[in-house]
């Protein structure tokens, strides 16, 4: 169900070992942001535990750094992929 990623993307997802499983949960099940312009999709408290419903607690306690995953979407497109390290802003 993911969107088209752009070739920075794709690049990142590969650099990052993101695998798309988790790209596709990230539009399945992960909480949106409003940016200037686009969009972060991340796995916060509430997406995770409906990740879990999912696929299963066990699976989901397993994916650990994972779950840190974010995408930055515009245009219909994955715009870049990376790892959070620190707290999202909420606005």
């Amino acid at each position: 169900m993911a969107l088209g990623l752009t070739r920075h993307s794709a690049v990142r997802a590969q650099q990052r070992r993101v695998p798309h499983a988790i790209i596709d949960w990230l539009f399945q099940f992960g909480s949106v942001e409003p940016q200037d312009g686009s969009e972060l999709l991340h796995f916060d408290k509430r997406a995770r535990h409906r990740l879990a419903r999912a696929i299963g607690e066990p699976v989901v306690a397993r994916l650990g750094k994972l779950l840190d995953t974010y995408a930055v979407v515009s245009g219909g497109e994955v715009i870049t992929l990376g790892y959070r390290y620190k707290r999202i802003r909420h606005r």
